[in-house]
């Protein structure tokens, strides 16, 4: 008698394959990247940020287009058919305010970006990160089903027929690792949403278009006026990461260069930050 492997052996084992050559090619990348450091004379190789983005942040996002990617190609089962939807999936992960979508919760694999320094090193950027990427792994979890539910095997190829099996394999595990999939989408989804659109100040991209433009109609008049120069700063910075904020308090000399009077001096702050206190601490001298 002859016994048919299970389902999920072939869709694991197909999986494996495609991410042991995303794994191969970020070792070339890797040593690519570690032979380009040699030739310009560097001396500190930092082998272990190496793997860490590499194959810890790096790898996740490339884990989860070659799910979706697989997914595709199983739902679509013409391989031809199957590059050009995965295709249009890229573009559409990659532009989606050409599509009219901006929000990151709706866009496959999107989050916000982590940055390295060498001072605050990944600093607070990975928490938010990982947050969205749990999100999207929730949702590689259901993908998964889907796999699992419409793979094809024999020769009946046709939609009815495979609806019809994906019937009958929604059944045991296959309902408590959806239900699991499920459980966490929702639990992930609502606690992004509610930090992104409740705690925080979300904007769309149209939005902050049209606050640029509100800027430069309001202040774009005084582009042209004489303005005072810095001659001298004086500044005391209190960092405080675990908040993430800073305070300073500081004095600038300010100076007029030019051969006119100014009659009024216009201060702004960058984005996220704010004035507590400003003043002039003596008259204004000619």
């Amino acid at each position: 008698m002859q016994h048919l492997a299970p389902d999920w052996v072939l869709l694991t084992g197909k999986f494996l394959g495609l991410s042991l050559v995303i794994v191969t090619w970020i070792v070339i990348l890797m040593g690519g990247g570690i032979l380009m450091q040699l030739i310009l004379g560097a001396d500190n190789l930092e082998i272990s940020l190496y793997l860490k983005t590499l194959f810890g942040l790096q790898l996740i996002d490339y884990l989860l287009f070659t799910a979706i990617a697989f997914v595709v190609h199983i739902v679509v089962n013409q391989k031809y058919i199957g590059f050009m939807v995965v295709l249009l999936v890229f573009n559409f992960m990659a532009f989606p305010t050409k599509f009219g979508i901006e929000h990151s919760m709706l866009v496959y694999g999107d989050g916000p970006g982590w940055w390295y320094t060498d001072m605050r090193g990944f600093g607070a950027s990975l928490g938010p990160w990982l947050w969205f990427k749990a999100y999207w792994i929730a949702w590689a979890i259901l993908l998964a089903v889907a796999a699992k539910l419409l793979w094809v095997r024999g020769k009946d190829r046709s939609l009815k027929s495979r609806f019809q099996i994906a019937q009958q394999r929604f059944t045991g595990s296959i309902i408590w690792i959806s239900i699991l999939g499920a459980g966490l989408l929702f639990t992930l989804g609502s606690f992004i949403f509610y930090n992104t659109n409740m705690l925080n100040d979300y904007q769309t991209e149209s939005e902050l278009t049209e606050r640029q433009a509100e800027y430069e109609r309001r202040y774009g008049r005084y582009r042209n006026t004489p303005k005072p120069q810095v001659t001298a700063t004086k500044l005391q910075v209190e960092l405080y990461p675990e908040r993430q904020q800073a305070e300073i308090h500081g004095t600038y000399t300010l100076v007029n260069k030019d051969s006119v009077a100014i009659d009024s001096i216009h201060i702004g702050s960058a984005s996220g930050s704010e004035f507590t206190e400003v003043k002039f601490d003596r008259s204004l001298t000619a």
